[in-house]
């Protein structure tokens, strides 16, 4: 009895050994089967789709500025400023009396003289009390100086001789010097009419002297002559020095 006992008892062990065992090599393969789902990667398509490559992506474009659009910080052109002929330009705070005449309708030789002339007058400082002399300042009118042959009037005939047209600068200054407020001390009328002045506001001068044009500053203060003869107009103002 005692030896059946020890028969099915070995036999009970022999089995739980060989039960074991082939649970361990089940265990085993799964472990390894585990392994190797955790180590797989996704093949290079998956990995496409997944994760697109940014080549792939669209660029936003940036937004297109107009080159004609304004611009809000754009500041104004500033004007050009306009230039005269010798500086006879003159500003209103200063100016005692100006005055304007035409000579748009005269030949090439008159035309010279008028701007010859206006340059000699252009920038004179008369002083206080000084009397002005127009043959004094503007000097002989001869060839040698620059000027050109032009009709003149004289003793009602009129002929060409240097100097002509002369005689419109210094009526034109004897006006703005009467607007200016300035003593006439001499002034003498043409033998025959002009048509850049009214009778009696007229300045005959002459190249022997004989007429002549002359105002005194009565001020208290210099005054300055200014002239200006340029696309047809011969301005001629009187400022404070």
């Amino acid at each position: 009895m005692k030896k059946l006992f020890l028969i099915i008892l070995v036999l009970l062990l022999t089995g739980c050994a060989s039960h074991l065992s082939e649970n361990e090599a089940t265990q085993g393969a799964e472990v390894h089967r585990n392994t190797r789902r955790v180590n797989q990667q996704p093949s290079p398509r998956r990995l496409s789709r997944q994760q697109p490559s940014t080549s792939t992506r669209r660029a936003v474009p940036a937004p297109q500025i107009p080159e004609n659009s304004a611009q809000t910080n754009e500041l104004p052109a500033l004007p050009i400023p306009s230039t005269t002929a010798d500086n006879a330009a003159t500003t209103a705070e200063n100016s005692l009396g100006s005055h304007e005449t035409d000579f748009q309708d005269s030949d090439a030789g008159r035309e010279n003289n008028i701007k010859v002339a206006s340059r000699s007058i252009n920038g004179k400082i008369v002083q206080p009390q000084e009397v002005f002399s127009f043959n004094d300042t503007v000097g002989s009118t001869t060839k040698e100086r620059g000027y050109e042959k032009a009709v003149i009037y004289a003793n009602g005939v009129k002929k060409k001789n240097y100097g002509g047209g002369v005689c419109q600068v210094s009526t034109t200054l004897c006006n703005a010097a009467m607007n200016a407020g300035m003593s006439i001390i001499e002034r003498h009328d043409h033998s025959l009419p002009v048509k850049y002045a009214e009778e009696g506001k007229e300045a005959a001068t002459s190249q022997n002297g004989d007429l002549d044009f002359k105002f005194k500053n009565e001020n208290n203060f210099p005054v300055r002559i200014n002239a200006s003869a340029e696309n047809g107009r011969l301005h001629v103002s009187i400022t404070e020095a």
